[in-house]
């Protein structure tokens, strides 16, 4: 393949993946009033280029993120947005894991951490939705965009022929 076409694939598909990051923090931004504290979760967010000739993209976050993604489904109740998770708390004992990881934001915020385990235990934690859906709604704007780059590509490439004949 031509090093100038490898090179624009790369390009198209490094802007498609910051623009993606840059979906998946807007879409946060929207579902994130319960989940302000210290911003590490949204400052996790990030997008990895392969520097081989396909150049493919990966997504990351912190680890935890997969949990507020997806949802928790709890002990004792679950919400509809949890149907699809394979995450779940299997007892009410899960409290005292919780409250150990939940600690610093429960006592910032004047709560009891072990109530507030308990709780997320019994209910569980509602999915946000806020990244693999967000990549997975972007795919076909790649396909688009690189569609589209190759079509300039193969214009320019017909057009310097043409003015190189005349």
């Amino acid at each position: 393949m031509n090093e100038e076409l490898i090179t624009l694939l790369k390009q198209i598909k490094a802007q498609w993946g910051q623009e993606t990051v840059a979906a998946i923090l807007k879409e946060m931004d929207k579902k994130r009033s319960r989940l302000t504290f210290s911003g590490a979760l949204r400052s996790s967010v990030k997008y990895k280029q392969e520097s081989d000739i396909d150049g493919d993209i990966s997504f990351s976050m912190a680890p935890y993120g997969q949990f507020v993604d997806k949802g928790v489904k709890g002990v004792n109740s679950n919400y509809a947005a949890n149907k699809d998770t394979t995450f779940a708390f299997k007892s009410i004992n899960s409290r005292f894991g919780i409250a150990f990881h939940i600690k610093k934001w429960a006592n910032a915020k004047g709560l009891n951490e072990y109530a507030v385990g308990t709780n997320l235990a019994k209910k569980g934690i509602e999915a946000r939705k806020f990244f693999d859906t967000v990549i997975q709604s972007r795919v076909g704007i790649l396909g688009e965009n690189i569609t589209q780059g190759i079509a300039d590509y193969m214009d320019d490439q017909v057009n310097r022929l043409n003015n190189t004949q005349q």
